[in-house]
């Protein structure tokens, strides 16, 4: 319960907690109080009902006892029920119907008075308990409700000359009742009670307003100033002056608890503030040395990039120079083996250039006799062309005379018949020899055409075969130098081949110093990343420091802009409006400035120039600022300069 109560209050301040806490006791108190007023109050309504029926009853008691002494003694002839049913019908009539008088009986004399059924319950109950005297009860008629008050009526001896069936004497016979309409009642009672209420609730809610007001006064406001000045604490802003307006902060001033709480504070805020100043200033440095350690240890590791790019290159040359030389010393080896053969060859050459002139000298003799031979044949040619021009001739006065004997063998008739077939056969003879003659004519034509030719074919390849002879000369000189040049270029070939191959162990020198630097390089790589990563761990938890640093407020603060700072810083490049371009680093922004630092070596920046810079990644969903320098601050004996700048919008 103790912890449920707890956890339930511990969900408001302090005055609405004892606020709820009186409320509920002076609720508690106040209903306790006007109930017990209510109660008292509901005990004298019902007093005064109980009053007014006990005086209604006891004046019918009166009236019957005085109208039965008289019917009896004879003084007056009416019947008392029925005057005294009259008396009280004028006295209802009177209250307005809320007041009713009855003499109940089982068997009246008169109808009026005949018991209904809570009235029949009441006088069985008066027979089952003679002991009682009077019955209250409500009961209800005609959906009314009435307050009933009820005395037993016993009989008498003398009641039995109207009631002969009475024969027991003290028996209950029937009995008087009062009923008083309970709408008066109630509406006394309704009113009571919203009295009772409204004094309920204006007690109530003036006390708590006064309570409150006065607690909210004298001990919520101060306890929420003290949990505001911890709050600032806690959220490190020591700027408490503001809300220490009033109070007594001099010691031993007041002996009030909150005023000694306050003073306490106070004088915890004053001790803490030249720590935590000490701190902020010791956290800007850190962060300062430790993004000045970045940018050193990336400028670094860019350079050993470099280095290890170039050693990687230059050893990729080499390499690329070692195969060259291979492929080059291989080859020196084909060239000076392919020389060797070649002044084999050339040598074969002079040889068959020695024999090719010897053959042609023999060509060039055999042609002379070719020529020679030739002239003879055409000599003969001729001769032959003189003798088939001779036989032509014969032949032609064969034919001559073979036609005239035949004329003379046709003059001779029948004796000339044979003479003239052997005149016949001459001239077929004679006819044959020209034929002949014709063609070994042509024939020796073409021999002639063609000796001719081949005299003058003749002549051509023996000025050809001159000509060769000539050429075979200059060749056997050519091959003569070449061979000397094939000398000299193989001597040159095997000095060549010996630099070569110092430079190539030379090579293999520098290849192997190269593969050491490469080694130390990869190393100083690693040492390199590990140092940038441990720096860049350093860098953020200084710039998380720096964060807890700023979120301390020891000061006012000016600017009173929310600052974030970037770890590690973001690479860009700074444009000033010179032309110049700076390499830079981000590493805090707010939402209306940066916080950079430049590389300002032979270049610098300055208060009030505007530049535009670009960051490698985005910033708040930019890349790309316009900027105005507000303040520079350049690290003693270094190249980078601190500088504060505003956005241009």
């Amino acid at each position: 319960m103790e912890k449920y109560l707890r956890t339930y209050f511990n969900k408001f301040s302090l005055s609405i907690m004892f606020s709820i806490v009186i409320f509920f006791v002076a609720l508690t108190v106040s209903t306790i109080i006007q109930t017990i007023k209510y109660q008292q109050a509901k005990e004298v309504l019902e007093n005064n009902l109980k009053q007014q029926a006990t005086s209604v009853l006891n004046f019918a008691d009166v009236l019957l006892t005085t109208r039965n002494e008289k019917f009896f003694s004879g003084e007056s002839p009416e019947i008392p029920q029925v005057i005294q049913n009259e008396v009280f019908d004028k006295f209802t009539k009177v209250s307005k119907g809320k007041v009713f008088f009855k003499e109940a009986s089982l068997h009246p004399m008169d109808p009026k008075n005949l018991a209904e059924d809570f009235e029949k319950e009441t006088i069985e109950y008066f027979i089952k308990h003679p002991e009682e005297k009077v019955v209250e009860k409500t009961v209800k008629k005609k959906d009314k409700e009435f307050f009933m008050m009820a005395k037993p009526i016993l009989s008498e001896a003398r009641c039995r000359k109207c009631h002969p069936q009475w024969t027991k004497e003290g028996e209950i016979i029937a009995i008087e009742d009062v009923l008083i309409n309970l709408d008066d009642y109630k509406e006394a009672l309704k009113k009571n009670l919203t009295t009772t209420v409204i004094l309920w609730f204006v007690n109530i809610t003036i006390l708590l307003i006064i309570i409150y007001f006065l607690f909210k006064k004298l001990i919520a406001d101060r306890i929420q100033k003290i949990l505001e000045i911890i709050f600032r604490v806690e959220k490190g802003k020591f700027l408490i002056d503001d809300l220490l307006k009033g109070e007594n902060t001099e010691h031993g001033s007041s002996k009030n608890e909150i005023d000694r709480i306050i003073r306490h504070l106070k004088s915890m805020v004053d001790t803490l503030k030249p720590v935590i100043e000490s701190v902020i200033a010791k956290s800007k440095d850190t962060a300062t040395d430790s993004i000045y350690a970045y940018i050193k240890t990336e400028d670094n590791l860019s350079l050993v990039a470099k280095q290890q790019e170039s050693v990687n290159s230059s050893n990729q040359k080499i390499h690329m120079m070692l195969n060259i030389n291979r492929e080059l010393e291989s080859s020196l080896d084909a060239l000076v083996d392919k020389l060797q053969k070649a002044s084999v060859r050339i040598k074969e050459g002079e040889k068959a250039v020695d024999e090719n002139i010897n053959s042609s000298h023999k060509a060039s003799d055999s042609m002379n006799k070719t020529i020679e031979t030739i002239k003879e044949l055409k000599t003969f040619s001729d001769e032959i062309s003189t003798t088939i021009e001779k036989i032509t001739e014969i032949a032609d006065e064969t034919n001559l005379i073979a036609l005239n004997a035949a004329i003379e063998a046709a003059r001779a008739g029948v004796h000339g018949r044979g003479f003239a077939v052997v005149a016949e056969k001459i001239r077929e003879l004679a006819e044959i020899s020209l034929e002949n003659a014709s063609n070994i004519t042509s024939l020796v034509k073409k021999i002639h055409k063609h000796v001719d030719e081949v005299t003058l074919n003749a002549s051509e390849t023996k000025e050809i075969i001159n000509i060769v002879d000539q050429n075979s000369i200059t060749i056997k000189q050519d091959f003569s130098r070449i061979d000397e040049s094939i000398k000299e270029t193989n001597e040159t070939l095997f000095s060549f081949k010996e630099n070569f191959l110092k430079e190539k162990r030379a090579l293999e020198e520098v290849v192997k110093y190269l593969s050491e630097i490469a080694e130390n390089s990869n190393f100083l790589m690693s040492n390199s990343n590990v140092t940038k990563n441990a720096i860049k761990e350093i860098t953020i938890q200084s710039s998380e420091l720096k964060n807890l640093a700023d979120g301390f407020e020891v000061f006012q603060n000016k600017r009173k802009a929310k600052r974030f700072v970037i770890a590690p810083p973001v690479k860009g490049k700074l444009f000033t409006s010179e032309g110049d371009t700076l390499e830079t680093y981000i590493f805090d922004k707010s939402a209306t400035g940066l916080s950079i630092v430049c590389h300002t070596d032979k270049k610098s920046v300055s208060k009030n120039q505007r530049a535009e810079v670009v960051f490698e990644r985005e910033i708040d969903g930019l890349k790309r600022f316009r900027i105005e320098i507000v303040y520079c601050y350049t690290k003693p004996k270094t190249d980078l300069t601190f500088c504060g700048a505003k956005i241009i919008r």
